[in-house]
């Protein structure tokens, strides 16, 4: 089975990230549990990192395979 580094990046503690953060970490323990890393990245404090993955809008979650580059899915339903 796979592991995934994901990666979601937030532009403060606004209730609109709060709800990505616990949306996500309820969809990673329904279908990754066990199998996965969730790194909660603040743009606001850490502006680098989100250059790196080029984030360009939040919020956003990168999903980091294990050896390849990343792939940037924008998280948009329910927010």
């Amino acid at each position: 089975m796979n592991n995934y580094l994901l990666k979601l990046y937030i532009a403060g503690r606004t209730p609109r990230t709060e709800r990505a953060i616990l949306t996500l970490q309820r969809l990673c323990e329904e279908y990754l549990k066990g199998r996965y890393e969730l790194v909660i990245i603040d743009v606001l404090e850490k502006p680098h990192l989100a250059e790196l993955d080029n984030v360009l809008a939040t919020p956003t979650n990168c999903r980091c395979p294990a050896a390849a580059s990343s792939a940037i899915y924008p998280i948009h339903r329910g927010f």
